[in-house]
């Protein structure tokens, strides 16, 4: 910065030096305190993008890992794969009533669980290959497509009406849907939002 011309106190009065006075030491303490940005700040903002890509083919890996695990036991025996079938036994507790069978031999996660991560990972993929489907749903929109599958685990938990092969996939798909499409574009915008800020951070310590 360049230096600003230097002041005639002699002829400003003692209450125009004063604020002088004060307003240096304000800018000086200003400088002092904003310092350096965090060492942290540079690796966490490129990290943040990544963030919706890294959910999206975790999630899908997950369901089709889940969807692939009866043919991996087949052709590797089931003491290989046991460690797989554990991993997922933390996610759903592997009922065979609620669990598809491929050559009598069961995938690794529930029905309605592997439809719900198979929908995360093809409805996140589109959210980022596609502009239509980057609009924001609206939060009652995102309750509704949830609520279908708490009411069928509901219902059938109280042994009112059992859930089926088909409740189990459709309400498990459209309530990942609904979560995708109403968390991705939130996160976005607030993505851009943290962006703008740290770039106003960073022109106003390069200024100083």
């Amino acid at each position: 910065m360049q230096d600003q011309p230097a002041l005639d106190r002699e002829s400003m009065s003692d209450e125009e030096i004063a604020e002088l006075i004060v307003s240096q030491a304000y800018v000086a303490e200003r400088r002092r305190t904003r310092g350096p940005l965090p060492r942290w700040l540079g690796p966490t903002m490129r990290a943040l993008p990544k963030v919706l890509a890294i959910v999206t083919v975790a999630n899908g890996l997950i369901g089709l890992l889940a969807v692939i695990s009866p043919w991996l036991r087949m052709a590797f025996g089931e003491a290989a794969t046991q460690p797989l079938y554990t991993a997922y036994s933390f996610i759903c507790p592997q009922r065979d009533s609620h669990t598809w069978f491929i050559g009598d031999v069961p995938m690794a996660m529930e029905q309605r669980m592997v439809a719900m991560y198979v929908a995360f990972g093809v409805a996140g993929l589109a959210y980022m290959l596609w502009d239509r489907f980057r609009r924001p749903l609206p939060t009652w929109a995102a309750l509704l497509a949830i609520a279908p599958a708490l009411i069928d685990v509901a219902l059938s938990t109280a042994e009112i009406r059992p859930s089926t092969e088909i409740s189990r996939l459709w309400t498990g798909t459209i309530g990942s849907l609904g979560i995708v499409f109403w968390a991705y574009p939130r996160f976005d915008a607030q993505l851009r939002i943290v962006q703008e800020r740290v770039a106003i951070l960073r022109r106003r310590v390069a200024e100083s």
